[in-house]
């Protein structure tokens, strides 16, 4: 996917900004920008290791609306996170996170940032789709595996690492079937006509729903 305009002037901002040896891209913009170029995505997602003050990014958001002539700005806290809703001719959801979980792979800087590795991303995608149900994620891990090398297995063991956490691959396939029956929802982040966009989602539910039974079928040999 190309990033907006918005977008690309986030990055390249947070790229020239006191934050960017703090915060790192992560999310499902970053997994379509540079790894898997597969649907569509209105975010950016910052997170950082550590806490950090309000004061910081609303500098940072501040400083963006003068450059982009951002119209408005909708702002929100939950919990660790704030969220800032950009407009101009374009809506933006940016959000700066602290996300106090290892990283499974050093960062490296791309576009003059520092970004999460596939593995991560990967990891922090299985750990969405059991808290948050929502059908983009279970698009996302569908690319991931058949665009990738990486397995259902592997996934889960990468977020068991990350995260402290054993989650067995029944309860992972029993939560990504019960977000396969919204994905159409999800339409307008998929590329292509709307026929073409329905086409990708009866192939993502197929997909899931075939590997979950071929699955079951090993274990109750």
């Amino acid at each position: 996917m190309a990033l907006g305009k918005l977008q690309t002037l986030i990055i390249q901002m947070l790229a020239k900004s006191d934050l960017k040896d703090r915060f790192y891209w992560s999310g499902g913009t970053l997994l379509a920008e540079k790894y898997l170029h597969h649907r569509y995505s209105y975010d950016v997602d910052l997170f950082t290791d550590k806490p950090f003050r309000y004061e910081e990014v609303k500098s940072f958001i501040s400083t963006l609306q003068g450059q982009a002539g951002l119209s408005k700005i909708d702002e929100h806290k939950i919990f660790d996170r704030w969220e800032f809703f950009l407009h101009n001719h374009e809506e933006v959801r940016c959000e700066f996170v602290w996300y106090d979980f290892p990283a499974l792979k050093p960062r490296r800087r791309w576009q003059g940032v520092l970004v999460d590795s596939l593995e991560d991303l990967a990891a922090n995608k299985c750990m969405a789709t059991m808290d948050r149900h929502e059908p983009k994620d279970v698009v996302d891990l569908y690319f991931i595996l058949t665009k990738t090398k990486l397995t259902m297995p592997t996934m889960l063991k990468l977020a068991g690492k990350k995260f402290g956490l054993k989650v067995s691959l029944s309860t992972c396939y029993s939560e990504i079937l019960r977000s396969c029956e919204n994905l159409s929802t999800i339409k307008p982040l998929l590329f292509g006509s709307s026929a073409n966009q329905q086409t990708t989602i009866r192939e993502i539910q197929s997909f899931f729903s075939t590997t979950s039974a071929r699955w079951l079928r090993r274990e109750l040999r």
